[in-house]
C-alpha cells in the first residue's frame, strides 16, 4: 500500500504458501521456517483445498533485510533431508542461533482431517512417534530421536523453560 514501510510481496524471493508449520527465532531479526502443509489442487465447487502435500523445507528469514526491501530469504538444506511433517513447534537454543529444535509434528495431517471432517482418516503408520528433530542450521545437518512409546503429536505448544535446559509442551492432537 502507499505510504507503508513494507516492500512489495511481489518483488521478493518467497516460499510456497503453507500451514502448520515451526518457525523459531533463531537471533536479532532472523526466523527459521520449518515443514508444514501446502494446498496442491484446490476444490473447484468451494475453492478449498482438495489435496494437501506435506512439506520438508527449511527457510531462514532475515526480518530487517526484508522490511527493507532486501531478499533476506534462502533455503537451508539439510543432509540427511527430514521428513515432512506439520504441527510441530520450533524451539532455539539459546545463544546457539544455528540450533533449532523441532519438537512432534505428524506425517499426516490428523488434526487437520478431525476438523474438517473430510472422510476416514487415514491408518497410522508405525513411524508415527513422538519425535525431536535437531536442526543444525550453519552445519547443513539434522539428527532425530523419537519416544516409541508416544504417538505423533502435532497442534500443540511449547516454551523453552529458564535456562534453556528443559522443554515445556502443551497440548495437541495424539493419534492413539
Amino acid at each position: 500500500p502507499a505510504g507503508s514501510s513494507c516492500p512489495a510481496a511481489t518483488t521478493l524471493n518467497w516460499f510456497d504458501a503453507r500451514f502448520g508449520h515451526a518457525s523459531a527465532a533463531v537471533g536479532a531479526g532472523r526466523v527459521v521456517i520449518f515443514g508444514g502443509l501446502k494446498c496442491v489442487e484446490q476444490e473447484p465447487s468451494t475453492g478449498g483445498c482438495a489435496q494437501l502435500q506435506s512439506l520438508a523445507d527449511v527457510w531462514e528469514m532475515d526480518v530487517e533485510a526484508h522490511m527493507a526491501g532486501a531478499d533476506g530469504l534462502r533455503q537451508i538444506e539439510l543432509s540427511p533431508q527430514p521428513t515432512g511433517s506439520i504441527g510441530q513447534v520450533g524451539l532455539a537454543l539459546p545463544s546457539q542461533g544455528q540450533h533449532v529444535l523441532i519438537f512432534g509434528g505428524s506425517q499426516l495431517p490428523f488434526s487437520y482431517y478431525t476438523l474438517w471432517n473430510k472422510g476416514p482418516m487415514p491408518a497410522s503408520a508405525s513411524s508415527d512417534v513422538f519425535s525431536v528433530r535437531d536442526l543444525l542450521l550453519r552445519v547443513g545437518t539434522f539428527q532425530r530421536d523419537s519416544v516409541e512409546s508416544v504417538g505423533d503429536l502435532s497442534s500443540h505448544s511449547a516454551v523453552l523453560g529458564p535456562g534453556g535446559t528443559t522443554a515445556l509442551l502443551f497440548g495437541g492432537f495424539v493419534r492413539n
